[in-house]
Parts: structure tokens; C-alpha cells; sequence
């Protein structure tokens, strides 16, 4: 009986260590998704909220705990911002989990902004040869002043592009690229905290080789990629 209980106390002992190692691995996070309560697991093993949120374009999911939020259920099903600790809880059943401890909910992705002011293009611009020695349809060249675009532009088209873009908030993406004329570049955002723009290029079929010139501005703090 004894030899039995000291194995108990040792167990307890281990989940006591693991556990408090996954609280000191918490972190600070912020996600944005669609909220949903009413979430069940084996052995009940389960906060009863998950947040299916984006990542990297493909679709993601957290556990959320949601004791420390009053009127949580006002938050089921609908479109919110959390922030809090993001750590790891180990369960008997299901084993190490995921869990974002929710601080604060907020309804809406952050600040609400569209694509159209995350993103826009500019369009009508001369532009120098140089860009396609610099800039691929893969590996844009970023612009984060006027004196940047010297190199690439002349001075009409950089006047247009300092009258268009505030270089302290806002960067500038030059794709360049010789290819087919049927060769488009499209892009989609995806919600996520910080935001994220994905570009891809889906190559044309005819075999013509034409140049291909895409320049768009972006928020500073929006996150980018090429795919």
C-alpha cells in the first residue's frame, strides 16, 4: 500500500513539474479568428472554446480558456481578436495541448481594416531597366523610402509615388519579371495576427516573353510572402 502511494505522490509530483515548465513557457500572444464554444473532448479533457484562426494560409485551431472573460458567450461563433498567455497544458487523456488564456476578446480583426487598406496597387508608372536586373516575380524589390526608388524610377514616377504613399506607415513591393503575357500575379490576405498579404504567381501558357511589371503598396506592419 505504501509502495502505491509513493508512486501516486510521485506522479503528481512529475504533473506538478510539467505543468508549471508549460506556465513558465507561456507567452504573450495575440490571435484573430472565429470564436466557438460548445467544444467537447475525451474525458471532458477540454476548455469548451476554440478559436479557428489562419496560418500561413492554411487553416489553424487553439484551445482557448475563457474563465477569466465575462460574458463569454456573447462571443460564440463571431469573428474576435484575443490576446493573452499562450502555453501547453498536459491532460491525461489527450496530452500536451495548446492553450490560449485569454485576457481580453475584442469583436473584429484588429483596428477592422480591408484589404483595400492593407494593400493597393499602383499602376501607370515608367519605370528603368534595372528593375528586372533587381526584382523577380519570387524576390520583389522593397521600397521603404523615395531615395530607394532613385535607382528604378524617374523623377515623374517617383513624384507619383511620394504623392501616393507614406513611407513611414506604408512600404512599396516591385515585382519584375520577363515571361508569358498570360503570367498573373495575385495576391490574398488571411487572418491573422500580424496581418499577412500571400502573393503567387500562376505562369501563363503561351510562349510569348513579355515584361511584366507589379508594384504595390503595403502597410508597414503587414506581413508578406511569396508563394
Amino acid at each position: 500500500m505504501k509502495a502505491i502511494l509513493f508512486v501516486v505522490l510521485i506522479q503528481l509530483g512529475n504533473a506538478s513539474v510539467e505543468n508549471s515548465a508549460a506556465t513558465k513557457a507561456a507567452l504573450e500572444a495575440s490571435l484573430s479568428g472565429t470564436l466557438h464554444g460548445g467544444i467537447m473532448a475525451i474525458g471532458g479533457e477540454t476548455t469548451g472554446w476554440e478559436l479557428a484562426y489562419s496560418k500561413n494560409g492554411q487553416r489553424s485551431t487553439v484551445e482557448v480558456d475563457m474563465e477569466a472573460i465575462e460574458k463569454a458567450m456573447a462571443f460564440d461563433g463571431k469573428k474576435v481578436t484575443i490576446s493573452g498567455e499562450l502555453g501547453v497544458k498536459n491532460y491525461l487523456e489527450r496530452g500536451a495541448v495548446r492553450i490560449l488564456t485569454a485576457k481580453t476578446v475584442v469583436p473584429g480583426k484588429p483596428d477592422n481594416r480591408r484589404d483595400g487598406d492593407k494593400i493597393k496597387e499602383l499602376k501607370d508608372l515608367r519605370f528603368e531597366k534595372s528593375v528586372f536586373v533587381d526584382a523577380t516575380r519570387e524576390k520583389p524589390i522593397v521600397l521603404k523610402s523615395s531615395e530607394d526608388g532613385m535607382k528604378y524610377f524617374g523623377k515623374e514616377a517617383l513624384a507619383k509615388i511620394s504623392k501616393a504613399v507614406d513611407f513611414e506607415k506604408q512600404i512599396v513591393l516591385v515585382f519584375a519579371w520577363k515571361g508569358s503575357g498570360q503570367d498573373r500575379l495575385t495576391f490574398a490576405s488571411t487572418e491573422a495576427h500580424p496581418e499577412q498579404i500571400n502573393f503567387s504567381c500562376k505562369p501563363g501558357r503561351t510562349k510569348d516573353l513579355r515584361p511584366h511589371v507589379k508594384i504595390f503598396v503595403l502597410q508597414s506592419d503587414v506581413k508578406w510572402s511569396v508563394k
